[in-house]
């Protein structure tokens, strides 16, 4: 775990081609705007590099876009987590395209950040597609309905998703009850968060019912 660091200590790096784990958690980085363009060039030279946490810090929705970009087409990386930054709209798309394309990736936390409606509507059709993520994280996020009905209509056809949070994520009944009705089909999800959220007594009530005929639900927590 790297401590404090600059675009210097970041491009020192690019040598070290055969590391499978990175760092970067809460160091506030120095130049933050050129280190994480260095961190995003990192992961498209890596060939090795299969976990990477970069939460915490002040990387903005370009460098999160970046990120992303380089990640569509990495064949290592497990898991990422850019939780706790400033990442938005652009960062969402980019992930979106991350879920449809790439066959490796197995954790994702991109909780805490600025995503929006939009970025959360990329995320669930990326989702729906995608056949390898266990582990999504989108807590505390403005995404709403609208994004919530897309993710809870992806969890019809996907069948790899394990756990999920959407904790405090804006959404509402409409989207609870779809998220509730995906439920009685999808058989991979065991832990969902849906905690801090508008849902309702209709929504609250489908889903109480979806995880007492689930087989494989494990836990719902409504907050």
């Amino acid at each position: 775990r790297l401590l404090e660091c600059n675009v210097g200590c970041v491009n020192s790096l690019h040598a070290a081609k055969y590391l499978q784990e990175l760092c970067f958690h809460g160091i506030q980085l120095e130049l933050v705007e050129e280190c994480g363009q260095a961190i995003a060039q990192l992961l498209e030279l890596s060939t090795a590099l299969k976990r990477l946490d970069l939460s915490g810090n002040y990387l903005s929705d370009e460098v999160g876009r970046a990120i992303g970009v380089a990640v569509q087409a990495h064949t290592c990386l497990v898991s990422l987590d850019l939780s706790f930054n400033r990442l938005g709209s652009q960062t969402g798309r980019a992930f979106g395209h991350v879920l449809e394309m790439n066959k490796h990736l197995v954790s994702l936390d991109l909780g805490g950040n600025e995503l929006d409606e939009s970025a959360g509507i990329a995320i669930g059709k990326g989702l729906a597609s995608n056949s390898c993520l266990q582990n999504l994280s989108l807590s505390h996020n403005d995404l709403g309905d609208a994004a919530g009905l897309v993710i809870g209509h992806a969890l019809l056809s996907n069948h790899s998703l394990q756990v999920l949070n959407l904790c405090i994520c804006e959404l509402g009944n409409e989207s609870g009850c779809v998220i509730a009705q995906a439920l009685q089909a999808n058989r991979s999800l065991t832990h969902l968060n849906l905690c801090g959220n508008v849902l309702g007594d209709e929504a609250g009530s489908r889903l109480a019912k979806a995880l007492d005929s689930s087989d494989s639900l494990q836990s719902i927590d409504l907050g």
